[in-house]
């Protein structure tokens, strides 16, 4: 029997998993361990590298935003009494988002820019 959790306790359950970049780079990791999984055996299997481009952004997503919670964003905010996820968390475009991460121990080149943006 499946149960479901109420709003409330999703919303409850995310933002203190959120709070911990290790949650971020875990599921980052799961996510490469998924896309390594694929293989591409056959030149025709063009949906199979879509897939694991798929995974492999999702991943470099998780490892951002994992920084970003390192570095001290906050993932949650309170907007009229009800807590919300921050807009920057909702956001999905990893070029855009590494660009909240530039720091000089982590460089980003031009080309690096080039490939998230892919």
């Amino acid at each position: 029997m499946k149960i479901m959790w109420n709003k409330k306790q999703q919303e409850s359950a995310f933002s203190s998993e959120a709070k911990h970049p290790a949650t971020w780079v875990i599921r980052s990791r799961f996510l490469k361990e998924s896309a390594d999984k694929i293989t591409f055996t056959e030149p025709g299997n063009s949906h199979l590298a879509r897939i694991n481009f798929m995974l492999l952004g999702m991943a470099l997503e998780s490892l951002i935003k994992g920084h970003m919670v390192f570095r001290g964003i906050q993932v949650i905010e309170k907007k009229r009494g009800s807590t919300h996820i921050k807009e920057v968390f909702k956001s999905h475009d990893i070029h855009k988002l590494a660009k909240k991460i530039e720091c000089p121990a982590l460089p980003i080149t031009d080309e690096d820019y080039e490939i998230l943006e892919k």
